[in-house]
């Protein structure tokens, strides 16, 4: 039996989907083939189909804020900003980057939202909020605060997301052990925390554990990894697998708790193309979303 147009349109589509989210610029490559695959790349349906089957999105890179914060891709993605000058990376969430910026010297920082793709910025109120956590809906626009677990000694604290979706905290302390916690609400609907896992980093990390920072701790959300200083670099750790990767070799000694943000997040193309005579010209840019 001869395979019909819509069998082989239906295997294309199957090969599409299959490719790797780690790599965005396959993607577009794809996309410039012809003007059905263009076409079925940008669309809205290819997008949530591409999300729906690789479900965890990718590390696409990190920021490092060393002088200036620098982005370090780990993959095919680039942003066309690499360098953000006069601020700091607190955090990168579904695509999103928190900056803190100095409008201008001697005056009070800023927080804005960032969204490198497109370079959209807003900018968000200021809080005072001590240990607690501050959270911000990008529809509603409005602002509240959660309350972590109580923090004993000195110690790094980095959010997570639990493999149940729940919102979790890892802590670092200075005896190298990791906490992990997960929030769950209690009969009256308020949220309470659970102590899950306690991991012995000096026994992961090839490193001895007296030189491993508790100031200091970053965890790539939807990848499970984490991020840690020590004097002989930044290891990243992965959480299912146990294995420790060396991502950056300078000693994060004196740049603070947010040296490393990991940036985790789908990315498809968005296609402009204009047609000229029997040709197709096409501009493709890279659009982020998230799972």
């Amino acid at each position: 039996m001869a395979a019909t147009p819509a069998m082989i349109d239906e295997l294309i589509e199957e090969f599409l989907l299959r490719l790797p989210p780690t790599d965005p610029a396959s993607l577009v490559d794809a996309a410039l083939v012809c003007k059905s695959w263009g076409r079925f790349i940008c669309s809205p349906r290819f997008q949530r189909e591409f999300r729906k089957f690789h479900c965890k999105p990718p590390m696409l890179g990190f920021f490092c804020n060393i002088e200036s914060a620098q982005f370090f891709p780990t993959s095919s993605f680039h942003l066309p900003q690499a360098t953000l000058r006069s601020c700091i990376v607190l955090d990168a969430r579904h695509g999103r980057v928190l900056l803190e910026r100095n409008v201008m010297e001697d005056e009070d920082t800023v927080l804005t939202v960032w969204d490198p793709t497109i370079d959209e910025q807003w900018d968000l109120p200021q809080l005072d909020i001590g240990e607690q956590l501050a959270c911000y809906d990008m529809e509603t626009r409005e602002t509240y605060v959660i309350h972590l677990p109580l923090k004993l000694g000195e110690c790094s604290t980095a959010l997570m997301e639990m493999e149940n979706g729940e919102l979790g905290v890892a802590r670092l302390d200075e005896a190298a052990k990791l906490t992990l916690w997960s929030s769950e609400l209690n009969p009256n609907r308020d949220l309470e925390w659970a102590q899950i896992k306690v991991i012995e980093l000096e026994k992961v990390l090839p490193v001895n554990g007296r030189s491993i920072y508790s100031n200091y701790i970053a965890f790539a959300h939807g990848a499970g990894i984490f991020f840690v200083g020590t004097d002989d670099g930044i290891f990243s750790f992965d959480l299912k697998s146990g294995q420790a990767k060396k991502v950056f070799n300078d000693p994060c000694v004196g740049y603070g708790v947010n040296i490393v943000v990991p940036y985790v997040s789908f990315c498809t193309p968005a296609l402009r193309s204009i047609d000229i005579g029997e040709e197709l010209e096409v501009d493709a840019e890279i659009n982020n979303s998230a799972c």
